[in-house]
């Protein structure tokens, strides 16, 4: 399960933030993974959105190794399930313990589907 404590990160050092731009993110990128730093995920995980089966923010949870990620994305490849969001998604009610989509929402007109089905398909906790 995710960790239900409130994190109180400390502000990401100014040399942090000109490293993460210099090395091509922007600035609204590196105080996203900043902000994650400090936060536990165990448990079966939906991630939707991905795009791969190796995104950059995964280096900044603490991921316990019990943790099983499913990698989704519009459009399948190597690891990474397809998923429209518009639609039904294609798991099971209750099938997880942590739903997350990170950068994923802003790209959806019709959003409310998203929210539903993370709904369905999230273990109640």
């Amino acid at each position: 399960m995710m960790d239900q404590t409130i994190i109180k990160n400390k502000p990401p050092e100014l040399f942090t933030i000109l490293r993460g731009i210099m090395s091509g993110k922007t600035l609204g990128r590196v105080l996203m993974n900043e902000s994650l730093r400090g936060i536990t995920i165990d448990g079966h995980v939906l991630d939707l959105g991905s795009k791969t089966n190796k995104p950059s923010y995964y280096n900044y949870f603490h991921l316990l190794p019990s943790s099983k990620i499913i990698f989704t994305d519009l459009y399948p490849s190597e690891d990474v399930i397809a998923c429209d969001v518009r639609k039904r998604f294609p798991f099971s009610d209750a099938e997880f313990d942590v739903v997350m989509a990170f950068n994923l929402i802003e790209h959806v007109f019709e959003y409310n589907n998203v929210f539903a089905e993370s709904f369905f398909v999230k273990l109640s906790s």
